[in-house]
């Protein structure tokens, strides 16, 4: 009993220990850039520590401040997100969608066939440090604000903020934040990184989710990639919510599947939210999202299968 004691003293001990590291970073990190980048990998791994503890949303919460600070905007409203602080997030997301869209977008580099563009936004107060964004003006843009907006809904936090953008010279497209310093796959076949053909991995279920949602059959090494912390960002979805005739040429050319992988169905917050959508939560957008509610109630039909009761519980509980 004294041993057990003694070994959470030190655990509790060594908790403490790093949260006040993180929080000393967080304080300080502004000054401590100036000499050398922030390792977010760093943080990332500090604020880890504290999963499953008290100091869980303390911890993370310090986390999006070394974010903010160094101007990581997306990161830090995910981060705020997890941890329930939701008006702070809606606060700052808000505020980076107003700035991005008063701000002029100086196009660096052309991609595509000429419809995807990829820029920085001119210098002010808040984003100093040049944020960059892609514009995408090709067939099915519509998709990208989709793709975002359930995301957000279901509160998987791994598609970056994106929406409709007037550009003065290409007309109206979608704009989705740049994220930086991401770590990229180095080939887009590879059976590791390429979901659309091989199946996606146990812990890239909300990948899954969002893509079998979406019907989007477009999910290789080189429209997804990581994040510090070993965090996951989904990118590259006009190619959603195509029809069989699409799937079938689609698995021809490039052997890409979309299948209900039973492993991967969602629980907890995520499936309580998939279950409460609504058509009105895609007002808007001017996509027919009735595909999207026909997989979701496949996937609510699968989950009900296997873990009868579920869905009720989530519905009234």
């Amino acid at each position: 009993m004294i041993k057990i004691s003694v070994l959470r003293a030190k655990s509790a001990l060594w908790c403490f220990l790093v949260y006040i590291c993180l929080t000393i970073f967080g304080y300080s990190n502004t000054a401590f850039s100036q000499h050398r980048a922030v390792d977010f990998d760093v943080i990332e791994d500090l604020a880890s520590k504290f999963q499953g503890t008290s100091l869980e949303k303390k911890a993370n919460f310090e986390l999006a401040r070394v974010y903010l600070r160094n101007q990581r905007f997306q990161e830090a409203i995910w981060t705020f997100r997890k941890i329930g602080k939701v008006d702070l997030a809606e606060t700052l997301e808000n505020t980076l969608k107003s700035v991005m869209l008063s701000n002029e977008f100086n196009i660096s580099k052309e991609g595509g066939f000429g419809d995807v563009f990829i820029g920085r936004f001119g210098d002010n107060k808040v984003l100093s440090n040049n944020a960059e964004g892609v514009f995408k003006t090709i067939e099915g843009f519509e998709n990208e604000v989709l793709a975002y907006r359930l995301d957000k809904l279901l509160g998987l936090n791994i598609v970056p903020l994106t929406f409709f953008y007037n550009h003065p010279k290409y007309g109206r497209g979608s704009m989705q934040y740049y994220i930086k310093n991401v770590k990229k796959n180095d080939s887009a076949r590879g059976r590791d990184v390429n979901f659309r053909k091989y199946g996606y991995p146990k812990n890239q279920n909300g990948m899954w989710l969002l893509d079998y949602l979406l019907n989007n059959m477009d999910r290789h090494g080189y429209n997804w990639f990581k994040r510090p912390g070993g965090h996951v960002v989904a990118i590259d979805h006009d190619s959603s919510l195509n029809g069989r005739v699409f799937n079938f040429f689609s698995f021809l050319l490039t052997g890409a599947k979309l299948t209900m992988q039973l492993e991967s169905l969602p629980d907890g917050e995520v499936l309580r939210r998939l279950i409460k959508l609504k058509p009105s939560d895609f007002d808007g957008l001017g996509v027919d999202t009735q595909k999207i509610f026909k997989k979701r109630d496949m996937i609510v039909k699968e989950v009900e299968r296997l873990r009868p009761g579920v869905i009720c519980h989530q519905l009234f509980f």
